[in-house]
């Protein structure tokens, strides 16, 4: 009785599951493949629509929630859900996987119609544009797919969402051409484009007629790599004096020295060396003595007390123990 009263309770068995709804089952792949085509035609909507209810009807009258199996057990060798014929759909469609497989499908349809992807994308989509009819049938079966994501899996439909959001938000973050942002924001968080991406994207267009011009600091970079000014140290001779001073570690020290050197020089006031003309200010060589501070020096940034105020140049006198 009791195997009697569970295939009674199952989908497999109901009178519903003729060659017809198999048909029609598989006939919404089309469809669920490219929404857009919904409403090429009046009686494309027609026929999704009552194929769709009529599935959900079913889904519902014959619920299947899915049990973690714990611990973990082998999938079977060969699931009935990828058997290719008509008397299997029953057994495909009392499985909770394949229920939350197809009905995840059937949203992200939704989300397409709902989120325009194009470069004139108007806000709500393609269902925006539709009759008020079609637009509550659609949002009827929205709701419908939710009720019965709920029944298979508690909390799933929430988590679809979230990820259906943050698709939409990368979907009209591609409509408007990828464009890259200076800075973060609050703003980046909703999605929503305020003046200064307006004002960004109309520099954007003006630049495109113009000719590439590459910024100052990579200018200077590209030269100083093709001509480069600095030397490199005399060879010596094995066992000589000079060995342990021709050293890689040596030789950067002294090469670090120097540069810190030339910096405290410029810096002094009796020089008399202008602001713009000093060393400091070449982004090459500044790059340079930064890389060779950090080898020689790294413990000094925990030394020194920091503030607003301190800049590159306070720790070069701390190091040389001059007065800044």
């Amino acid at each position: 009785k009791a195997d009697g009263a569970k295939a009674a309770a199952s989908l497999g068995v109901d009178p519903a599951m003729d060659y017809g709804f198999y048909r029609n089952f598989w006939g919404l792949q089309e469809s669920l493949l490219y929404p857009e085509k919904l409403f090429d035609r009046r009686e494309n909507w027609t026929a999704f629509h009552k194929a769709i209810s009529a599935l959900l009807k079913l889904l519902l009258k014959h619920p299947a929630q899915e049990v973690a199996k714990q611990p973990w057990t082998e999938q079977e060798p060969t699931p009935m859900r990828h058997a290719p014929r008509a008397r299997a759909l029953g057994v495909q469609l009392d499985d909770p996987g394949f229920r939350l497989q197809f009905l995840t499908q059937v949203m992200v349809a939704f989300q397409v119609l709902e989120v325009d992807g194009s470069s004139r994308a108007v806000s709500g989509g393609l269902i925006s544009r539709q009759p008020d009819l079609v637009r509550s049938e659609f949002y009827g079966l929205k709701r419908l797919c939710e009720s019965t994501l709920k029944h298979i899996r508690e909390g799933y439909p929430k988590l679809l969402k979230r990820v259906l959001e943050r698709e939409g938000q990368w979907v009209a973050w591609k409509a408007s051409g990828c464009r890259e942002f200076d800075h973060y924001s609050k703003e980046m968080l909703t999605a929503r484009p305020c003046v200064a991406d307006e004002l960004m994207l109309r520099e954007f267009e003006k630049s495109q007629a113009a000719k590439k011009k590459l910024q100052p600091a990579v200018s200077g970079l590209l030269n100083a790599l093709k001509d480069p000014s600095w030397q490199m140290p005399p060879a010596t001779k094995p066992g000589g004096d000079d060995e342990v001073g021709a050293t890689r570690s040596q030789a950067t020290k002294g090469l670090c020295e120097a540069y810190l050197d030339r910096l405290v020089e410029e810096d002094k006031p009796e020089n008399c060396i202008e602001e713009e003309y000093k060393a400091k200010k070449n982004k090459v060589f500044m790059w340079q003595c930064l890389r060779l501070f950090n080898q020689q020096y790294l413990r000094v940034y925990g030394r020194k007390d920091v503030n607003k105020n301190t800049t590159f140049m306070d720790f070069v006198h701390q190091v040389k123990g001059t007065a800044p």
